[in-house]
């Protein structure tokens, strides 16, 4: 058996338990309905989730805070600006041979 969060983990089954792990707050003031609920709230307790913001508001999941890289958010930019400026040439391209269908 090794504990050492420095090396590997090596917990045989049945040698571990919740309050070996959730050391930081009382398992008995969980409620849960079955052992899979228990598990879920202790992992919930442990790591708790960064969004504040519900995800069915969040429209575009790459503008989710919690997962913000600031070379990724750079790029991600420059990528959306080239699109748009792709969409304008393009929107215009479209415009001059509706034109020139039009004359003909």
């Amino acid at each position: 058996m090794s504990t050492d969060p420095s090396k590997p983990l090596i917990i045989p089954a049945g040698m571990d338990s919740l309050s070996q792990i959730a050391t930081d707050f009382d398992i008995g003031s969980l409620h849960a309905r079955n052992p899979l609920d228990l598990w879920k709230k202790v992992f919930e307790r442990v790591f708790p989730s960064e969004s504040t913001s519900d995800p069915k508001d969040l429209k575009d999941p790459a503008k989710d805070p919690q997962y913000s890289e600031a070379q990724i958010d750079s790029m991600r930019t420059q990528k959306d600006q080239e699109l748009e400026q792709y969409k304008r040439n393009a929107s215009k391209s479209w415009k001059g041979m509706e034109l020139e269908l039009q004359r003909s």
